[in-house]
């Protein structure tokens, strides 16, 4: 099997790679919500730090003086030969909480939606897939059509605040994420 990404290109052996499914609750074992300290016992994953530690403010952008100021921290990490983008978040409201995953992306192809959603996709491929499988695609720009990126929902979905997105540079999509956007 060959993926092209970018202009680069990747072969993968069919038998030995398992596709990682992504919905909107996470990708794999990066459930959204999940604690650091969870995800590193209960998966063993090692987690490369490369934060720049910084306030981010979750909650009074829409006049909701909240005062959760949550230091993130982003960190790599790789899980079945695939690198993975996480950013945690600790709320300040709970005494000693733990940092909780709130978003995690990906660049590599055998991460799948259900629907086979992955990177790779070109934007037509993309179009046709949510046609065919019922799946809906959402602007991440409100002011109309972006080609850049696409939050992915299906029919029955509650409203969260958890998306699973899509970003695409060229009309190819590059990286396939899930987020928590409290406070957007």
């Amino acid at each position: 099997m060959l993926f092209v990404v970018g202009g680069m290109q990747f072969i993968a052996i069919a038998q030995n790679i398992q596709p990682v499914i992504a919905s909107s609750e996470g990708i794999g074992p990066f459930k959204i919500g999940i604690t650091k300290q969870a995800l590193e016992d209960s998966f063993k994953v090692k987690l490369l730090d490369t934060s720049k530690t910084e306030n981010v403010d979750r909650g009074s952008n829409k006049g909701n003086d909240s005062g959760l100021l949550s230091p993130a921290r982003y960190y790599n990490c790789t899980y079945q030969n695939i690198e993975f983008s996480l950013v945690f978040f600790k709320q300040r409201a709970i005494k000693n909480a733990d940092f909780e995953l709130v978003g995690v992306t990906t660049k590599s192809p055998t991460v799948r939606t259900k629907e086979g959603i992955r990177v790779s996709l070109t934007l037509d491929e993309l179009r046709k897939i949510s046609k065919r499988k019922s799946v809906y695609l959402h602007d991440v720009q409100s002011s109309g059509p972006s080609n850049t990126g696409y939050f992915i929902s299906h029919p029955g979905d509650k409203e969260s605040s958890q998306s699973l997105f899509v970003l695409l540079q060229h009309n190819v999509i590059v990286y396939i994420g899930v987020a928590n956007f409290i406070g957007d």
